[in-house]
């Protein structure tokens, strides 16, 4: 897959939405696949497959690493945990998801990393096996280590299917327009 700017600016909004600064590369994975599911064309054409730690998407790494390459990331190894932060050359390039994608953001970053790779887990299973809701015995076997996070990450599911919902009818409305 052909890197774009657009690629860039997506994962710069989507860090610059979380204050300018994304802690862990799973907390990143999961918040992408969430965003998603939620309904934002967030990294659109991004595959996510299964992983240890739930849905993970090679590219996305891919686009990360191209970010901080050229120079609108700075990369930091706290203790094992990666932090990326945005530099000046990131918020001169953004603008298209500010306003947008806050409010979900100020969500997820409230939610534990633990609970965000639950969510997904349990989404990415529903969406694999075409389920009608998230399956949540399934990602609590894969993941049992997450099983203390269970109410917070069901509370977190709830909340996104009104961001889904709002996103859903906001696409068909301009489909039908």
């Amino acid at each position: 897959m052909k890197m774009s700017t657009l690629q860039i600016c997506d994962l710069l909004s989507l860090i610059d939405a979380s204050g300018g600064k994304i802690e862990h590369r799973v907390r990143l994975q999961k918040e992408v696949f969430l965003l998603r599911w939620a309904g934002f064309p967030i990294l659109p054409t991004l595959r996510f497959t299964y992983d240890a730690h739930g849905p993970y998407s090679r590219e996305l790494s891919d686009v990360l690493h191209r970010a901080v390459v050229s120079g609108y990331l700075n990369e930091k190894d706290a203790g094992g945990i990666y932090v990326y932060e945005m530099t000046a050359e990131a918020s001169a390039l953004l603008g298209r998801w500010r306003d947008v994608i806050g409010p979900v953001m100020a969500l997820l970053n409230s939610e534990h990393w633990s609970a965000l790779e639950l969510a997904a887990t349990a989404l990415y299973l529903q969406e694999d096996e075409r389920a009608a809701k998230p399956l949540w015995e399934r990602a609590l076997a894969l993941r049992p280590t997450t099983s203390s996070f269970l109410e917070r990450a069901r509370g977190l599911v709830d909340e996104l299917s009104g961001f889904r919902a709002k996103n859903v009818a906001e696409r068909g409305a301009q489909m039908h327009a």
